[in-house]
């Protein structure tokens, strides 16, 4: 048999079995477009003049608009895990329709916060600028769809896709490459993401690999689930529903309609999508966050009757939190007086439960408070935060208080070998005196660094200011970590606690019925060597066949 006769039959053998698929051309090779401080600062939404919000979206990653005002901000700070920055003080702040008044994830300028938004709205033209000029698609990649610019089921390579029109998705389109692959869509007009439909990556494919260069607006309309980094020279507009595995960077506004936006912090392929192919749920991380103030803090005359006055809350905010219970192991009993307003039993993201408790003490007293919550999944996973205070008795002293809540950079679960977390540390004083010597400590993360909050610059922790820590490891494996406060005032240390699981996927074989205890081999390497055993079979069948054909 001839040489060339093997190789056909070897290649069409791959593909009956699937193991590759259709020969395709690639479009002109693509580079990664650099993002400068917006990928430093985990900006996920950034705005020139307007970032509205019908709530309540939620938010994973900072966001920011300059040179327009913090008033422009439509968005509160319980739909956000993370920041929004603004050029001017506080009191503009919107904080959503109708005012809010939590103020606390917002960093306001003038000074270092302005400067960092200032200078990501620059880096965002340059990456904008840089993806426009890249090596524009030709032939077979440059307005691709029929007609061109409507694209329908596509399975795209790596590279540069270039349009000269405005570009309809009207059904799900797959990025397929590797964990270091580049695609870059320039579309000359508006982008529009059918109702319902995705963006799907496969191979290892990173969302933020993916740019998309928009002269028009970008549209993604109802329940659609976009990937990529959107770099709009217009406005970006997202409809009910719609979620954003990447950045929203637009160069007007940035309209929300309770959306999910973020970036996924891992390499694996992100296969399913809301709306899509059913799948398996995914375990989500729920994290429950607890304050406690004592009423009053110190009884000067001796011993007398105190008030604890803890407030509940839904941190994480990726599922309500069912089976919410306060327990003080120096009070009893801690009884729930607001929050469960709509009585389903469920403490939902934005909300705020306060209970009480009141005991007397004799002498000065340390106690710890500790809130229960569980996700309201099938997983029902476990959350756990605790409150310490302490009430001085026989003396005029205040003792201090601090709190702090620990949320990671992702809050499902990474892929089988893990990756890089960034936990964001969120360290409050909920007494009345200014706290010094403010330490953060992680058990699994070493450099714990201060990025914002001291707003006055005199190294107090002061009342009225939210601080701000960063810290990123690397997670192999699931990994249960707790972050400690400490502060002092008064010749007395205020501590804080707050505990945090990150998830990270195990190898799974299919489901057979069989336990796969004690197995540890992976199940596509057990497909891969049949297949090749049983390609050596039948290429040594066809190789005798050729053989005798030459006898003859």
């Amino acid at each position: 048999m001839k040489k060339n006769n093997i190789i056909i039959s070897i290649v069409s053998f791959l593909v009956v079995l699937g193991l590759i698929g259709p020969i395709t051309t690639f479009a002109a090779t693509a580079t990664g477009v650099p993002l400068g401080s917006i990928d430093t600062n985990n900006i996920v939404v950034l705005g020139k003049t307007a970032i509205t919000d019908v709530p309540a979206s939620i938010i994973t990653g900072n966001i920011g608009i300059s040179p327009a005002t913090g008033a422009q901000i439509g968005v509160t700070c319980p739909e956000i895990s993370g920041s929004i920055y603004t050029v001017d003080a506080l009191t503009a702040f919107a904080g959503g329709p109708g005012g809010s008044a939590d103020n606390t994830c917002v960093m306001a300028g003038p000074g270092t916060n302005k400067t960092l938004i200032d200078n990501a709205v620059l880096d965002m033209g340059t990456a904008y600028t840089y993806a426009a000029g890249e090596a524009a698609g030709t032939g077979a990649f440059l307005n691709i769809g029929t007609p061109a610019g409507t694209v329908g089921t596509m399975t795209l390579a790596p590279g540069v896709y270039t349009w000269g029109s405005n570009v309809d998705i009207t059904n799900n389109v797959t990025l397929s490459g590797g964990a270091n692959d580049v695609w870059v869509f320039q579309v000359t007009g508006t982008l529009t993401l059918n109702a319902g439909k995705s963006i799907i990556l496969t191979g290892g494919a990173q969302a933020k690999n993916v740019f998309w260069q928009v002269t028009g607006t970008t549209n993604l309309l109802a329940g659609s689930n976009m990937v990529g980094i959107i770099l709009d020279q217009t406005n970006i507009a997202m409809v009910t529903g719609a979620t954003l595995n990447g950045k929203a960077l637009a160069q007007t506004a940035v309209t929300l309609e309770s959306n999910t936006i973020g970036i996924s912090a891992s390499a694996a392929p992100i296969t399913s999508h809301r709306y899509s192919a059913p799948s398996a749920p995914v375990p989500t991380i729920p994290i429950i966050g607890i304050t406690k103030v004592p009423s009053p803090l110190s009884l000067p005359l001796g011993p007398g009757e105190v008030t604890y006055n803890y407030t509940v809350s839904n941190i994480g905010g990726q599922t309500a939190l069912t089976d919410v219970s306060v327990v003080d192991d120096k009070c009893s009993p801690v009884t729930l007086v607001s929050g469960n307003f709509n009585g389903d039993e469920k403490l939902y993201k934005g909300a705020d439960w306060k209970y009480t408790c009141t005991t007397m003490l004799t002498s000065t007293t340390a106690n710890t408070a500790i809130a229960t919550g569980y996700s309201d999944d099938s997983f029902h996973t476990a959350a756990i935060a605790t409150a310490i205070s302490t009430v001085v008795v026989g003396t005029s002293l205040t003792p201090p208080l601090i709190n702090i809540v620990k949320v990671p950079s992702q809050l499902t679960a990474l892929p089988f070998g893990g990756g890089n977390i960034t936990y964001t540390y969120t360290v409050t004083n909920p007494g009345v005196v200014s706290l010094q010597n403010v330490s953060v400590v992680d058990n699994k993360c070493s450099t714990v660094t201060l990025v914002s909050g001291d707003s006055n610059n005199n190294g107090l922790l002061d009342t009225n200011e939210t601080w701000k820590y960063t810290c990123t490891a690397n997670v192999p494996v699931s990994t249960a970590s707790v972050a400690t406060a400490k502060g002092n005032a008064n010749g007395l240390t205020a501590l804080a606690y707050s505990f945090v699981n990150v998830l990270v996927s195990t190898p799974t074989l299919p489901n057979t019925g069989f336990s796969p205890a004690g197995i540890t081999i992976s199940w596509i390497t057990i497909i891969l060597t049949l297949a090749v055993i049983v390609l050596a079979i039948w290429l040594t069948v066809v190789i005798k066949k050729g053989k005798n054909k030459t006898k003859v």
